[in-house]
């Protein structure tokens, strides 16, 4: 069997990557649907490295994340690209604020960032997030 991988081009060594996309069709999920997913799938989202790596790569090349001040991301999941933004990347001073609509992604990315203290702040949304940024004197 072929194994397929991603490339900075996409998956275009795959030739049959989009025939599921019509069994999909045009619904989207709603937030309890997604919210669901998120939370039966848990700790398998680290094993979705194999294609997100392409485009965490490419983000942290682009980013200017050694600048940043906050860095804020809607949809966190566990934690592990927060963990590598904060370890190799970020200034000390840098704060990172995490959001994500899954209880057991929230769980997972606090017990991974812990170690980051105050510098790592992970927020669980039903929905819009209430956000609350602090003047800086």
């Amino acid at each position: 069997m072929e194994r397929f991988r991603s490339t900075k081009a996409g998956w275009e060594n795959s030739p049959n990557w989009s025939k599921g996309l019509s069994k999909v069709g045009k619904r989207m999920l709603s937030h309890q649907e997604v919210k669901g997913f998120y939370d039966r799938f848990g700790n398998k989202q680290d094993w979705q490295r194999f294609y997100e790596d392409v485009a965490t790569e490419a983000l942290i090349e682009n980013g200017d994340f050694n600048k940043a001040n906050v860095v804020m991301e809607f949809g966190c999941g566990t934690g592990r690209f927060a963990e590598r933004l904060l370890e190799k990347h970020l200034p000390l001073k840098a704060k990172y604020i995490g959001v994500d609509i899954s209880e057991t992604m929230v769980v997972l990315a606090r017990k991974r960032l812990h170690r980051f203290g105050p510098r790592a702040d992970v927020q669980l949304s039903d929905g819009p997030p209430k956000l609350n940024f602090e003047a800086e004197t």
